[in-house]
């Protein structure tokens, strides 16, 4: 029996250890089977002339019934040429709040319909006759991609009406999915050139998938040719809202895989980088420099052609015969708007102004002013009006600025339901109810004071949303009964003061990307870079992009220096992004001593500040840190670094000064690990967790190894160890009784008892 009990135990803990090698084997299963993200140029490519709505809309659409309508805004790439009748291929959900094919109000004939336009053009009308699944097809006549709206886009409309719903009282809901389709026959055809349809072929506004764009350097390029590959990141980001996948290069890293599936944009003083006899050009080059009859020497060269290794591609060429030409045909590149010259695909830059706005808009701007004129608001839900305004740099907006929106609006709203809300930059800043006594007067006058804080340097975005919800929701649309105006009158009150901006005082990473959003053509704002160090201007290139898409400037003109080769005349004019090794960037010798945390040069390691507990690091472990401090050079301005002790620390840090890490700042330096970062303010406290970080007194500053996924130690669950300890103290116990229970049986047995049991046995 004792053999018994223990064989029982060691069952018990063989089972275990089977436990615990499951948990881990399923951890490691799990990272295994991680799969990586396809592009959606590539899910295109996949599906040929299938093109799913989730290339275009993120999610599912809802109709609610008796009426209701949405709209889907897309375009078709620069390279494809619709060939046959295309098809719409809908997949909807549709939903009642009772069963109604049960019930005695069963649906007889339709319950309603979905009418589905192209560009006006009718495309087919869906009948509802019951509540399910619903797969539905219609041919899309080829006269529907006829044209295109202001903004080049077509425009897919549908339209749900449904009487039987208010006759029986009824909630009707239907779900458009986004496995829903168009089936669009193309062939691929090389893109149109022309430079007056800039930024296409490279970036088109709404297309169902977005080619990628590569910027290629030449291998030791001029800090000139540096600084226009960043004007040029930062345009890219501006006009496409961050949307264009863009990469940056030099010509000796390139692949065939690169340059066959990109559009290249090529930088370089009178050069085609890649100095192929392929690439042919309407204005070449000749003894290193551009043939410009007329011209003068440092006129902007941009120039677009088919690419010779790909039909699909183009090849933008940003050029001219000195540095200045460069510079000058780069930022004429950011402002995503080009005119042609005696080619159509060929474009001379003579003059670039920099200021793009006057210094002093009026105080007060009507919509007519604007250019806007009134709008008529008159959907079902939440309607849409948006108006943008410009700060001229260095000013700001006093207490006493406003916006005074001028409306009227239908009687036949639900009051408690129907309002207005009027949002600057995002954020909301006043509301109001629509009533009774607002519906009786066709002009009504709402006034907003506008915070300075909500507004910043450039172009900021005024937005009112109206919300209108009709009485009778079986109110035929054809009444008109469901309206707001939004009256040309409507005004803008903007006095202007000079905005204080005191660095010492205020500067704080938390605050980023203050001050360098200031100037929305990024004027006061100019990168330090290491020197043929391609990771630190690939990170610099996609800073470059987000600022730009944050300030959304008309055009950018930020500077960019090497950091053995920045000017003294140049040093009191920015604010600074520095970009690379502390040790490989002569100019931080100079400003060393006044960092929040001084370097040793030798090592690449900051000597950080005190803290609870220090620790030794070792300075081949990977380290980033994130620097702010006030320009030695010009009080007004700031210095930003972004810095580490390898290429790696060096991306950790710079890729926080892109949301959404950069929200994990704070105070006036960080260390950073990866995405684990610790923020610290030289001028109050020792470091601390970062905003991300749990808040614990002890502090942890010393960088994990950095090894290979597959070295990493198994992920096991937090109460394997408790069970474990708690199971072995059982099995512990248990086996102890059985000896001890077993040690009393065999000492009252007596020796009649044992020899008969020896028996049985």
């Amino acid at each position: 029996m004792f053999i018994s009990k223990l064989k029982s135990v060691l069952a018990s803990l063989v089972f275990l250890g089977l436990l615990l090698g499951a948990v881990d084997s399923a951890s490691a299963q799990s990272v295994a089977m991680s799969q990586p993200v396809t592009h959606i140029s590539e899910i295109a490519a996949q599906g040929g002339d299938l093109v799913n709505f989730s290339q275009f809309v993120a999610e599912d659409i809802y109709l609610n019934g008796p009426f209701d309508s949405e709209n889907i805004y897309f375009s078709l790439p620069a390279n494809w040429r619709l060939t046959k009748e295309s098809q719409l291929n809908l997949f909807m959900t549709v939903t009642f709040n009772q069963d109604v094919q049960n019930s005695t109000r069963a649906i007889q004939g339709s319950a309603g319909s979905i009418t589905i336009t192209l560009n006006d053009v009718l495309i087919g009308v869906a009948q509802i006759e019951s509540a399910g699944e619903l797969n539905v097809q219609f041919q899309i006549p080829p006269n529907a991609f006829a044209t295109l709206d202001e903004d080049g886009l077509y425009q897919l409309r549908f339209f749900l009406e449904s009487g039987w719903t208010c006759q029986f009282d009824e909630n009707m809901l239907i779900v458009l999915h986004t496995t829903s389709s168009m089936t669009l026959p193309h062939e691929t055809v090389k893109p149109d050139t022309n430079l007056i349809n800039f930024p296409s072929p490279i970036y088109q506004k709404g297309s169902i998938f977005t080619d990628p764009a590569l910027v290629v350097l030449p291998d030791h390029p001029t800090a000139a040719e540096l600084q226009s590959a960043m004007t040029i990141a930062a345009g890219l980001g501006n006009f496409s809202s961050s949307k264009l996948l863009v990469d940056i290069n030099t010509v000796s890293h390139l692949t065939a895989e690169q340059i066959k599936g990109n559009n290249l944009i090529l930088i370089g003083n009178a050069v085609t980088q890649l100095n192929s006899d392929q690439i042919i050009l309407p204005l070449p080059a000749s003894g290193g420099k551009f043939s410009n009859p007329g011209g003068n020497i440092d006129d902007g060269i941009i120039q677009m052609i088919n690419s010779p290794w790909s039909e699909e591609k183009v090849i933008l060429i940003v050029s001219g015969n000195t540095d200045a030409a460069t510079i000058k045909a780069a930022q004429a590149v950011s402002t995503g708007s080009l005119r042609s010259n005696i080619y159509p695909n060929v474009s001379i830059v003579d003059k670039v102004k920099t200021i793009p706005m006057p210094t002093s808009p009026p105080v007060d701007q009507t919509l007519t002013d604007m250019g806007k004129g009134g709008a008529l608001l008159k959907d079902v839900g939440v309607n849409y009006a948006g108006y943008e305004f410009y700060i001229p740099s260095g000013q700001t907006i006093t207490e006493d600025a406003y916006f005074e929106l001028h409306f009227g609006h239908s009687s036949l709203l639900q009051y408690d339901r129907s309002g207005i809300v009027v949002n600057v930059n995002g954020k909301p800043i006043g509301s109001m109810s629509l009533t009774e006594e607002t519906a009786r007067q066709s002009v009504n006058k709402f006034r907003v004071s506008i915070p300075p804080s909500a507004v910043f340097s450039g172009n900021n975005y005024l937005e009112v949303k109206v919300n209108l919800i009709p009485v009778d929701r079986c109110s035929s649309p054809d009444l008109d009964g469901v309206y707001a105006n939004i009256w040309p009158e409507t005004n803008l009150h903007l006095p202007l003061v000079r905005a204080v901006n005191s660095p010492i005082a205020n500067y704080d990473l938390i605050t980023y990307p203050i001050p360098f959003v200031y100037d929305a053509t990024l004027n006061s704002t100019a990168f330090v870079l290491q020197k043929d160090d391609i990771n630190a201007w690939r990170e610099a290139f996609h800073i470059a992009v987000y600022l730009a898409d944050f300030t959304n400037g008309p055009i950018e003109t930020l500077s960019t220096f090497y950091a053995d080769e920045l000017p003294e005349t140049e040093r009191t004019k920015y604010n600074f992004i520095m970009i690379g090794r502390p040790s490989q960037m002569p100019i931080l010798s100079e400003i060393n001593k006044s960092l929040p945390a001084p370097f040793d040069l030798g090592q690449d390691i900051a000597l950080e500040p005190e803290m609870q507990v220090k620790y030794r690091i070792n300075p081949k472990a990977p380290a980033g840190y994130v620097e702010l401090l006030p320009s030695p050079w010009n009080g007004d301005n700031v210095i930003l670094m972004a810095v580490g002790n390898d290429a790696q620390s060096v991306s950790w840090a710079a890729s926080h000064l892109v949301e959404p890490l950069s929200w994990k700042l704070a105070g006036n330096f960080a260390v950073i690990n990866d995405k684990r970062v610790y923020t610290a303010d030289t001028r109050m406290v020792a470091i601390t967790p970062g905003i991300d970080s749990p808040q614990i007194p002890v502090v942890e500053v010393v960088p994990p190894a950095i090894g290979n996924p597959g070295d990493s130690t198994p992920y096991r669950p937090a109460w394997i160890l408790p069970m474990l300890a708690v199971s072995l103290v059982m099995i512990l116990l248990t086996v102890i009784a059985v000896v001890y229970f077993n040690w009393l049986r065999n000492r009252s047995r007596t020796p009649k008892t044992a020899r008969h049991e020896q028996k049985n046995e």
